[in-house]
């Protein structure tokens, strides 16, 4: 059994996403697929398995980054993780001027979502839509039984 992350721990992890994917966003990186990770000692990192000039695909390095830390989670390792990606959608799903969101599959055991943050870059302004939240089925913590 693991111990469940608090609300604030789950919020605190969806905000530093957040944070990192629009930093690099800001500084003119290309967004691959990262995981936010808070260990169950220690502080929350990022970590990213390829370096921006990959070629693999996207949804590839998304999958490999789940499952990796999927194996930290089935050791009771992980509090929270939050793979994150952009994504592209419709206004019909993101809002009214929005096309591009990031994702964020935020989950801990128990507790699994996916967040849509629509964004667009107007000139030099990062302009943000409304949330999107919706339930998902568990993939890193997937098995894993909160206590």
């Amino acid at each position: 059994m693991t111990v469940a992350a608090t609300d604030e721990q789950l919020a605190l992890v969806l905000q530093l996403a957040r944070e990192f994917a629009f930093l690099q966003l800001a500084q003119g990186n290309r967004l691959i697929p990262f995981v936010t990770r808070a260990p169950m000692q220690g502080d929350i990192d990022f970590i990213r398995f390829v370096d921006e000039d990959s070629e693999l695909p996207l949804d590839e390095i998304y999958a490999q980054s789940q499952d990796t830390v999927a194996k930290e989670a089935r050791n009771g390792e992980l509090l929270a993780v939050a793979t994150v990606a952009a994504v592209q959608a419709g206004e019909a799903e993101l809002g009214a001027g929005y096309t591009t969101a990031l994702s964020v599959h935020l989950e801990a055991p128990g507790h699994s979502r996916m967040v849509l943050v629509p964004y667009r870059i107007d000139g030099d302004e990062l302009r943000m839509g409304v949330m999107i939240v919706n339930a998902a089925d568990p993939a890193v913590f997937a098995g894993v039984v909160r206590a």
